[in-house]
């Protein structure tokens, strides 16, 4: 779990998103090489926010650790 709550922690960090939009978030939502996801927020609003580095390096550790290879998958990224 420390590897999944480090990518949660980062990307929440970086980002500002709120704890629903995280954990709403698709694999395919994310393009870990622009480092930049796409979010639906409140009242259905889609927007683009950022993250850094350190956030990236806790994002592809927990891909790799789930085995998502390919991000374009519609499969949820933190899965309940």
């Amino acid at each position: 779990f420390r590897v999944r709550n480090e990518a949660m922690f980062f990307l929440l960090l970086d980002t500002g998103m709120r704890a629903g939009e995280l954990c709403g978030l698709k694999v395919k939502d994310v393009d870990p090489t622009e480092r930049r996801i796409e979010v639906l927020g409140k009242g259905n609003k889609k927007r683009m926010v950022f993250f850094g580095r350190r956030a990236a390096r806790a994002l592809w550790a927990y891909l790799r650790q789930r085995g998502v290879l390919n991000c374009s998958e519609n499969v949820p990224l933190f899965p309940a």
